[in-house]
């Protein structure tokens, strides 16, 4: 039935934004603590957009590639392990989410936003835009070819719903307790 399917997406897209924001975030702790930096500050809670601040000397380039690229990897790899298309889906979503917001950053120009920050801090013109264009699409096929898999597969169990559901609302209360 494909009422179900849908109630299994709404999950799987609420995953994919969690995943998605913590993975990018976090992305640019690794970036900046393999260089010798401290983090100042991170904010993870997931009712709120992730942001770090940090101490010490680090290139700032490869702290700010590193949120977008870990943000896409991570997922990537998880769903080269596990082969599973809930999983894979939620890997495109970040794949698409992140060249998403590089393209809005891009032609935004909000001083907040991490395009901004890489064109700040030397990435030329043509790279952010190349880099954002071809994650947004790439994504979006990928993803797109997720989500017909998921609506034109075999209707879903109800507790298999609850299941994903109840293990994305465990991954927000420890997301929240860590923010805390």
């Amino acid at each position: 039935m494909l009422r179900s399917q849908l109630v299994m997406l709404a999950i799987l897209l609420a995953w994919g934004w969690s995943v998605m924001t913590v993975t990018h975030e976090l992305g640019h702790v690794a970036g900046a603590l393999a260089q010798g930096a401290q983090v100042a500050s991170l904010q993870l809670a997931p009712w709120q957009l992730p942001n770090s601040l940090f101490n010490g000397q680090h290139n700032e380039l490869i702290t700010l590639w590193s949120g977008p690229l870990i943000g896409c990897l991570v997922p990537i790899l998880v769903a080269a392990i596990a082969r599973h298309t809930w999983v894979s889906l939620v890997a495109a979503f970040c794949v698409v989410a992140n060249g998403s917001y590089l393209l809005l950053g891009y032609f935004s120009g909000d001083a907040f936003l991490d395009s901004t920050q890489l064109l700040r801090a030397g990435t030329p013109d043509w790279h952010v835009l190349m880099v954002s264009v071809m994650m947004t699409v790439i994504g979006y096929l990928w993803f797109r070819r997720q989500c017909a898999a998921l609506l034109s597969g075999p209707a879903i169990q109800r507790n298999m719903l609850w299941l994903t559901f109840v293990g994305w609302l465990g991954w927000v209360a420890m997301q929240t307790l860590i923010a805390t």
